[in-house]
């Protein structure tokens, strides 16, 4: 049986963000798994983003759904050449505009982004980091469906907003046939 996993972004293990998302989708009747990882820095994370994808992978089967936020989504885009997902939710993922999926259609991708993401804008100016502006733009890929929000970069799991993504996460995966637990 496939299962949503989250995987959470920088200095956080996803208490505030994804792991609300997954204890929803739980309630729901989707199996969830929180990917625990260790917690990076702004430094560390350039030279560990390829070992955290790798954790990803040990834990996830294809045609499994995964939900991201922030560096979550390095990390998951990293794991997505090895696994091929059913679906992908980034949220304000931490990426450059321009990547690329090599999934030609077989994984469907979410990215859920805001111009007024201020941590991201921030991120982005770093020198010799891999932060982008995905998750203020969206992302230039045509496989994408880019999904313009407000707010700024936890804003998507603020109690006041975290059921209109429960139920936008729910009714995509239900419309690629994902089946609950």
């Amino acid at each position: 049986m496939s299962k949503v996993l989250g995987v959470n972004g920088i200095r956080t293990h996803g208490k505030t963000t994804t792991d609300k998302l997954l204890d929803k989708m739980l309630v729901l009747g989707y199996k969830s798994f929180d990917v625990q990882q260790v917690i990076r820095n702004t430094l560390g994370l350039r030279w560990h983003k390829e070992r955290d994808a790798r954790a990803i992978i040990d834990v996830a089967e294809d045609g499994d759904a995964i939900i991201c936020h922030s560096y979550g989504a390095i990390k998951t885009a990293i794991a997505m050449r090895g696994i091929t997902f059913s679906a992908v939710f980034f949220f304000r993922p931490a990426m450059g505009r321009g990547h690329r999926f090599h999934t030609h259609g077989k994984t469907h991708i979410y990215c859920i982004h805001s111009v007024g993401d201020m941590a991201l804008w921030s991120g982005s100016v770093l020198l010799f980091h891999p932060f982008g502006l995905a998750g203020v733009y969206g992302f230039k890929d045509p496989y994408v469906e880019n999904i313009k929000t407000t707010g700024g970069h936890n804003s998507d799991f603020e109690d006041a907003n975290l059921s209109r993504w429960v139920n936008y996460v729910q009714f995509k995966l239900a419309e690629i046939g994902f089946e609950k637990d």
